[in-house]
């Protein structure tokens, strides 16, 4: 590497971005701007990493420089490309220079695309009998936007209304993405598309409105619209800020985000709801209406301590900065019993959280950190917050309305901008503007004072609960009768020659939600035959496809990806396999194939409850839950499809054992179903009567009992019988495996009873291939096998993991890999840990393909997000992409197939 080249030294802090190696990122920028002082796309990033990993240090001196080196870059015509949402989203700017950045860079998209493509549109004479709305974003796929307008394409009047959408972003395949395709008149996939054709596209459809959905966020693309190829062009929702460009005529907005007096910092017309601007999806889940749903989560699920306040703030670590951080530490101060819930957004952000926290006086213990989760879990979560905390220059704006939507008062303080205004509009559409305040000491003693007045909190709770449906917030029908009157109100001043203008909606009538119907699909079949498969079209499913690009799968605020090497998909490809694993920790079997039409990998989840052991085969599966073995059939005929995919896996067959811990699953050679029992550390069979049959338990084992004694796990079958099983001690009493972690594992030959191995670290997945007894040494992280002569492990891969879960395939191995759990008992203090040190690594959670000949690892796949640990791997002979339905959704009611 040339050190002094801007440009190398730019692409690696990129990709160690993308890594989520972050200060190295930031110390790469550093030096780029010691060598170009001026560089716009390095100081902006490092502002960008800063924020999202609180390194407060020279925060404010860096975002200030950043827009010096833009203000000039503006003065002298010579700013580039940029990101504006990055430049302006999460930084102290006033509203007029998020004007003037964006103005500039909304002029240099226009000047890239060729003018007056389109020839002028002219207002017709007479009005269209139904009105074209074309929907264009990025963002149509498991992503907040879809989570908030999940009911809009179905609620718009189809007498009135014709409804278009345009996806820029990735096809993930999941429920929302496919309910709003099924829920429009079209939708066109504009991905890969050059601008002139995407344009065409639009302008050829007819479009009398086009909403723009992604102004300057992540897959946007300006330039269509820059184009025009609609008459009027509106800037709405998920861009929470001027677009500074005149080809966006309007942007919708309300009263309180936008008060009259910024309407001279956006170039847009106001279209002024009466409520709030944003629409709110009244048809999701809400856990909080379970009365159950404390029972079924305690709180102790959390990592919370019982007894004491939850303050919560589920935000991205990149809109805390120290000025509110410091209000909440001062909180926490004045209110002793108190906890701060926040999201876990990366490791650095948590470890400078607790520090700073330490610094000024305050238990680290008292931040709790959450994962991310997806919708419905992190829905859940809130069950147990008292209040939520706002953010000040970026508010909690999906997460906000998720807060409310559970019952959970938040308190905010609205600033000057857009984005800074948004808590006060949710809460303002619940009736509780009192919980807007003017100033941060505000913020601080009406915090302080809730939380000393539980018998207040407690009824604004009850007020949000008991009135959820009625609030204007979450009127869905309501909101879209809004929208579609602002749109009928900008067309007729369009169509009378007037200039746009601003628009104010008038507060309609409010209708009962049964008088509006929706335009809902159904789905049914005979059979899945090849030509009754496609009668399943509409039938939704959560699965994700992605190539060597981060893809998004979903998470309650940020995404979660699937990242796997260039070559995974063309190798998948070539052996005519799938694979498939299992997670306990987010409770999902997940299914792994390959798209051959673009080298991509498909991946499809669905949820089992405390996912664990697996058992595969073309045409079935076997999967353990928490208190069930599953039989997964599948019901596609020899060659059929469905929707691209060659398997369709159903669960028929439910085996209800108890929660008898599940771990290894085999089926021997008179297709009896085996299993180890981990809580009766055994191996078992399925009984007709009975939760289990045991057949057998190791010879230091004295009885068959509900103790996790020695931690049996895994089971390896040699010529279709049971023959070799791994536990982490030989240990007899309850629990007492976890004092041998580290060296007390061993194998035990089922035949002879003999222990054949010994000094192992929690060994896992057994399995006879090629006249070797392979395994994984969990603990330390590596993969071999048993010297049967010797006894002695032969380790030929070391795996940055907690290694579980291994399957084979001709010359290749698969393993399974797992993030160790910080501070948990059965993870701390293993071996593995000083290797990944020594190693300078990382652990993480996917899968690694290694070669037997030279134990090299020539492909991977990692998960990142919500999926920190798997438990077992198989592969699917002769199956390229495979599926399954769950219970979910209403898809496993309304797939009916018959034996005819």
């Amino acid at each position: 590497m040339q050190p002094d080249s801007l440009t190398y030294r730019g692409n690696l802090a990129n990709l160690q971005y993308r890594c989520d190696e972050n200060s190295e990122a930031a110390a790469n920028y550093r030096k780029i701007l010691q060598l170009d002082a001026n560089n716009i796309n390095a100081m902006a990033a490092l502002v960008k990493i800063n924020q999202g990993i609180c390194q407060w240090d020279t925060l404010a001196a860096d975002s200030e420089r950043m827009w010096q080196i833009g203000a000039t870059l503006i003065e002298q015509n010579n700013l580039q490309d940029l990101s504006i949402f990055d430049f302006v989203m999460f930084s102290p700017f006033t509203a007029d220079r998020h004007l003037a950045i964006t103005r500039y860079f909304s002029q240099l998209t226009s000047s890239r695309v060729k003018q007056n493509y389109f020839p002028p549109h002219i207002p017709p004479a007479t009005s269209p009998k139904t009105l074209r709305i074309g929907y264009i974003a990025g963002d149509f796929y498991q992503h907040a936007l879809t989570h908030l307008m999940g009911e809009l394409f179905a609620l718009h009047d189809r007498a009135k209304f014709e409804v278009f959408a345009y996806s820029l972003g990735p096809d993930d395949g999941s429920n929302e993405r496919r309910k709003l395709a099924a829920d429009c008149n079209k939708f066109t996939d504009l991905r890969g598309m050059l601008a002139e054709a995407a344009a065409e596209t639009i302008y050829n459809d007819g479009i009398h409105i086009l909403i723009d959905m992604g102004g300057y966020t992540l897959y946007s693309n300006p330039r269509i619209v820059a184009m025009r190829p609609a008459p009027i062009q509106i800037n709405y929702l998920t861009y929470a800020s001027t677009m500074g460009a005149d080809f966006i005529d309007y942007i919708i907005t309300d009263n309180i985000v936008t008060p009259p007096r910024l309407a001279e910092f956006f170039s847009e017309q106001f279209i002024c709801l009466p409520d709030c601007y944003q629409i709110n999806n009244d048809r999701r889940v809400c856990p909080a209406e379970d009365p159950q749903i404390k029972l079924k989560n305690p709180k102790a699920k959390y990592g919370l301590p019982e007894n004491t306040f939850v303050f919560a703030c589920f935000n991205h670590s990149r809109k805390i900065e120290p000025i509110i951080f410091s209000v909440w530490l001062h909180i926490l101060e004045r209110v002793p019993d108190s906890v701060l819930w926040l999201l876990d957004s990366n490791s650095e952000a948590t470890n400078r959280l607790q520090a700073e926290a330490k610094l000024r006086g305050i238990d680290p213990k008292r931040l709790i950190f959450a994962p991310r989760l997806f919708q419905e879990e992190h829905l859940t979560r809130h069950i147990w917050v008292d209040l939520c905390l706002d953010t000040f220059y970026c508010n909690a704006h999906t997460t906000g309305s998720d807060a409310l939507w559970m019952g959970i008062p938040s308190i905010t303080c609205p600033g000057e901008t857009f984005a800074s205004r948004v808590g006060a509009s949710l809460l303002n559409a619940v009736n509780l503007p009192q919980l807007a305040v003017n100033n941060l000491e505000e913020y601080e003693q009406l915090a302080v004072h809730l939380a000393t007045h539980p018998q207040e909190l407690q009824k604004l709770k009850d007020y949000l609960n008991e009135n959820r449906r009625q609030l204007p917030l979450f009127d869905t029908p309501q909101t879209v009768r809004h929208l579609e009157l602002a749109y009928q109100m900008v067309w007729e001043r369009y169509q009378s020659g007037e200039l746009p203008g601003a628009i104010s909606v008038p507060q309609l009538e409010k209708i009962e939600t049964a008088d509006l119907p929706r335009n809902l699909t159904t789905n049914s079949c005979d059979n899945l035959t090849n030509t009754t498969a496609e009668k399943l079209a509409n039938i939704t499913d959560k699965n994700m496809e992605n190539g060597q690009q981060r893809e998004t799968i979903g998470s309650a605020d940020a995404p979660h990806s699937l990242i796997g090497d260039r070559d995974l998909p063309s190798w998948l490809n070539s052996q005519n396999i799938s694979l498939a694993c299992t997670t306990y920790q987010t409770s999902r079997l997940m299914l792994i194939g390959n798209n051959p039409e673009t080298n991509t990998i498909s991946g499809y989840w669905r949820i089992f409850d405390r996912a664990m052991g697996l058992f595969c085969t073309p045409e079935r599966l076997y999967l353990s839950s928490k208190y069930q073995l599953w039989q997964l059939d599948n019901v596609l005929a020899a060659g059929g499809q469905h929707q691209g995919y060659d398997r369709l896996y159903i669960p028929r067959i439910a085996h209800t054992t108890g929660d008898i811990d599940i771990h290894d699953i085999a089926v021997d050679k008179n297709n009896q179903i085996l299993f180890i029992s981990t809580l009766f550390n055994c191996i078992a069979t399925l009984s007709d009567r009975h939760s289990c049959k045991p057949l057998w338990k190791p010879p230091f084992i004295s009885q068959y009992i509900n103790e996790d004694r020695c931690h049996l796990n895994g089971l390896a079958m040699v010529d279709g019988e049971a023959k070799y099983v791994t536990a982490s001690s030989q240990s007899d009493v309850v629990d007492g495996w976890r004092d041998r972690r580290k060296n007390g594992g061993i194998v035990i030959d089922v035949a002879s009873n003999d222990i054949i191995a010994t000094g192992l670290s929690m060994p896992h997945s057994p399995r006879w291939y090629q006249d070797k007894l392979w395994l994984l040494n969990s603990g330390r992280g590596e993969f071999g096998y048993v010297d049967l002569e010797t006894g002695k492990f032969q380790a030929i891969a070391f795996c940055p993991a907690y290694v579980r879960g291994l399957a084979f395939w001709q010359n290749w191995a698969i393993v399974g890999l797992s993030k160790p759990r910080g501070g948990d008992n059965t993870f701390s203090g293993l071996e593995l840990d000083e290797l990944l040190v020594a190693k300078d690594a990382e652990a993480r959670c996917g899968m690694m393909v290694i070669d037997l000949t030279t134990g090299a690892i020539v492909h991977w796949l990692r998960f990142e997000g919500v999926v920190t640990e798997l438990y077992d791997v198989q592969v699917i002979p002769g199956v390229q992409k495979p599926m399954a339905l769950g219970f979910q959704t209403e898809e496993i009611a309304q797939l009916i197939t018959l034996e005819l």
